[in-house]
């Protein structure tokens, strides 16, 4: 029968066009052909996407911040930041006056190798910036330091070692050293015949040891001035309070 051609194992050929059937070898040949076009798709796809993502990680390296050996590596002529260091606060003769202003420093002092200050070369004086003060208006107290030697030398110039001490006939009124919550060494290189000068505003106020509240006010008359580093004091200056 004309059917029985068609019968048998549909593996064994493929029909062509012309109406003739392909070989086995031809069929295997055309799917190893598709199985090699899909690996050489897939490969260029992983490639693709590599790339595209190193690209993009590139990319985001200008948001990171640079590693600390670049930035120790800058060079000398890198400025490194200003850092703000605090003041020290100067102490305070009471809550309600200024504290003494301790001269300033000529140089840092090598105290292994300077003569420290003996005190029969260093003079101390007291000043006060007028002789007489009208009514509410406040003196300002000197104090006046000299080297009399024949060298340099180092002397504690601090608030540690500092007074004003204000007095009149009827006795002491007045001390920078009463209510000094806190004081602070300054050691200066004192040249031969170096003037150095420290100023205090006087509120006209009284004070006792131990800063005790004084409700009894200062009135007119004549006071005294006298001022004193560590153990060498001045003579007393007169000034008078209108």
């Amino acid at each position: 029968m004309a059917s029985t051609g068609h019968q048998g194992d549909p593996r064994g050929s493929v029909r062509r066009g012309d109406g003739r059937r392909h070989s086995p070898a031809v069929y295997r040949r055309r799917r190893l052909a598709v199985v090699i076009l899909a690996l050489v798709v897939l490969a260029a796809l992983v490639l693709g996407g590599s790339a595209l993502a190193g690209v993009l990680g590139g990319g985001s390296r200008g948001t990171e911040e640079p590693p600390a050996e670049a930035a120790a590596s800058a060079g000398p002529d890198a400025t490194p930041a200003p850092s703000a260091a605090p003041a020290s606060a100067p102490a305070s003769a009471g809550a309600s006056t200024p504290a003494p202003s301790a001269p300033a420093p000529s140089a840092e002092p090598t105290l292994s190798t300077s003569v420290r200050c003996e005190p029969a070369d260093v003079t101390v004086e007291a000043a006060t910036d007028e002789q007489s003060y009208a009514e509410g208006e406040d003196p300002v107290l000197t104090l006046v330091l000299r080297n009399a030697g024949d060298e340099a030398c180092v002397l504690n110039v601090g608030t540690s070692e500092m007074e004003f001490l204000v007095t009149n006939a009827d006795g002491r009124i007045f001390s920078s050293a009463d209510c000094q919550k806190a004081s602070e060494d300054l050691f200066l290189v004192l040249e031969p015949d170096a003037e150095e000068t420290a100023d205090f505003g006087w509120p006209r106020t009284r004070s006792v040891a131990g800063c005790t509240p004084v409700e009894e006010g200062v009135g007119p008359g004549t006071y005294m001035l006298t001022t004193r580093l560590g153990v060498i004091n001045s003579s007393p200056a007169d000034f008078t309070l209108q």
